[in-house]
């Protein structure tokens, strides 16, 4: 006979891969979230792990997540950011080429009004700094509450004397023009418009007691008593630079004194309109001591609607009655406020004088900001600052701190 013939096999048996659990957190996603989703698997049985997204009931493209090795196969999280509604599907395989597979649904909604940050890289300073606030935003207008100081070199006092229009004041009352005069001022070349309280406007009342009105009415007659905004008794007073008892003195000619406008309708980042009241005078000081103020500020109103107050040289005389005071904003309303004089806001409120001067300074109203941007400020105290997005009905907003050690 043959001797017999042995053969020996070995045979591994393997455990075939199951996945216990695969989730999607959140399931409804909002673009623009940085957290994501996290899709989190756990299997047993596996030394790989695929995910895929799924299209018609297939795997789609190359891996978002893959890893081979027993660990990641037994439990693990990956985030994603997706921007339309998608399926994930996670793969387990163990050595023998064995899978199994589950699958994850996220939802994707459009994003609402929110503020995704709002933030600077220095939230503590020393007075005086020029500090960055950045912000993302989603669904709505956007807009910095009040006013905030910007760096003067970025935002100058502009003198437009030579570049732009003289506008001479009529008679608004039984008082001479340069004293309580007003002027019906109609923007030039048409194709500007400053929007205020979402109504573009083309037009305004321009009063040489430092401040511009919105309101087709007849103009108001006496306004050199300024009061605290906002005011539903002095609702025509809408924005002021300087609103006081101002006077243009006619012993300085022009182009020495008076108001004027131009138009900078080219700027390709957010054209605007410049009016400046130039070496005005508190004529209480005038009448009791001679010309023992010199004023001279801009109010700057943007095609996107914010706007700024920016002064050049705000004087008062010193010695045996310190007028300085009046020139920073004793008896003066410097702010803003809406059509109705229901809401507003004042940079020197009881009428107080603007802490620091006003000389050389520029505050801006940033009433319709980007949705994602930033804005260098200048930061002299520890300031609050308020970011608020609206959609129409009730705004988000959120506060920053930023220190002043």
């Amino acid at each position: 006979g043959k001797d017999p013939v042995e053969a020996t096999r070995t045979l591994e048996v393997v455990e075939l891969p199951e996945v216990t659990s695969f989730t999607a957190t959140p399931s409804t996603y909002t673009p623009g979230d940085p957290a994501g989703v996290v899709l989190e698997w756990a299997s047993t049985g596996g030394v790989s792990v695929t995910i895929h997204t799924v299209v018609g009931g297939s795997v789609s493209g190359a891996p978002l997540f893959e890893d081979s090795t027993p660990a990641a196969a037994a439990s693990g999280t990956h985030v994603v950011f997706p921007a339309a509604a998608t399926t994930y599907r996670v793969t387990v395989k163990n050595a023998a080429g064995d899978e199994d597979t589950a699958d994850a649904q996220v939802q994707v909604q459009a994003p609402g009004t929110g503020i995704i940050d709002f933030s600077t890289q220095t939230p503590t300073v020393t007075a005086g700094s020029v500090v960055t606030l950045d912000w993302n935003t989603t669904g709505g207008t956007v807009y910095l509450e009040g006013m905030v100081e910007v760096p003067a070199a970025n935002a100058p006092f502009l003198d437009v004397r030579t570049m732009g229009l003289q506008l001479l004041p009529n008679a608004c009352s039984t008082a001479s023009p340069l004293d309580e005069g007003c002027i019906e001022f109609s923007i030039p070349g048409g194709n500007f418009a400053f929007p205020y309280e979402g109504v573009p406007r083309t037009s305004a009342r321009i009063y040489v007691n430092g401040f511009v009105s919105f309101d087709p009415g007849p103009g108001v007659f006496e306004t050199f008593d300024p009061v605290g905004l906002p005011s539903t008794t002095d609702s025509y007073a809408h924005i002021a630079p300087f609103w006081s008892d101002l006077y243009i003195d006619s012993a300085w000619a022009w182009p020495e004194t008076g108001i004027f406008g131009a138009l900078n309708d080219l700027d390709p980042v957010d054209p605007h309109i410049i009016l400046q009241w130039n070496r005005t005078i508190d004529p209480l000081i005038l009448f009791l001591e001679g010309d023992a103020t010199d004023m001279s500020f801009n109010l700057v109103a943007f095609e996107s609607g914010s706007f700024e107050f920016r002064y050049g040289t705000m004087w008062g005389e010193s010695g045996i009655a310190d007028r300085q005071p009046r020139a920073d904003g004793e008896h003066a309303s410097i702010g803003y406020q809406n059509t109705s004089g229901t809401e507003g806001f004042m940079l020197n409120p009881g009428l107080t004088p603007v802490p620091g001067g006003l000389s050389n300074r520029t505050f801006r109203a940033e009433r319709n900001a980007p949705p994602v941007g930033s804005l260098d400020v200048v930061v002299r105290q520890t300031t609050t600052f308020e970011l608020c997005v609206d959609d129409g009905t009730t705004p988000v907003c959120q506060t920053l701190t930023v220190t002043v050690n």
